[in-house]
């Protein structure tokens, strides 16, 4: 799974964000997970990049059947992961140089662990910096609260959860920024 946010706006964001996508499908399927992932990706997004637009990333390949989670982070917030219904944490994750600038990077994997009843959510900053109509953020805080609001919700019940509590918080505010979620429920066959 991989979770993406890039600079800028308009077109040359949006070819960015294809060249970013497509870039990250050729080396997931060319390489080892444990051989740098990031920093190939990195490599390949600095080349010819004269306009200096640069993208943040969260990485995580599971292993369904052991359920380990090699992950990489480029500059994302890290994921929030719930052990067995407990409260929701950040991963405890390098935070990494985002993608697409420094050529030469190196973007450490992290492994965790995941457990039957495990829940993980993986977001853009575009959650945490929805704005009200009196420019106040919706903030790490309210997510975790709204997270942890939820019970045992499953994938599909945390996002729409989320979702919900962004658009109440915010009414008739316009955002400026992409909001993207995802979520991950953890169990065995």
């Amino acid at each position: 799974m991989a979770v993406g946010d890039v600079s800028g706006k308009g077109m040359p964001a949006a070819l960015f964000m294809v060249r970013s996508i497509t870039v990250m499908r050729m080396a997931a399927m060319r390489g080892d997970p444990d051989d740098d992932l990031l920093g190939r990706v990195n490599a390949l997004l600095c080349e010819n990049n004269p306009s200096e637009l640069f993208t943040t990333a969260f990485v995580g390949i599971v292993d369904t059947a052991a359920g380990a989670m090699t992950c990489y982070n480029g500059g994302h917030p890290a994921p929030l992961l719930s052990r067995a219904g407990g409260p929701f944490e950040p991963v405890p994750l390098p935070r990494g140089l985002v993608l697409g600038i420094v050529d030469g990077m190196p973007y450490q994997p992290v492994t965790v662990q995941l457990e039957p009843g495990d829940r993980l959510v993986v977001f853009s900053d575009g959650v945490t910096e929805a704005e009200d109509a009196e420019d106040r953020m919706f903030g790490d805080d309210r997510l975790r609260e709204c997270l942890d609001a939820c019970g045992r919700r499953d994938a599909q019940g945390l996002v729409e959860a989320v979702r919900d509590a962004v658009r109440d918080f915010v009414g008739d505010a316009s955002q400026s920024d992409d909001i993207t979620l995802l979520a991950l429920a953890y169990r065995t066959a």
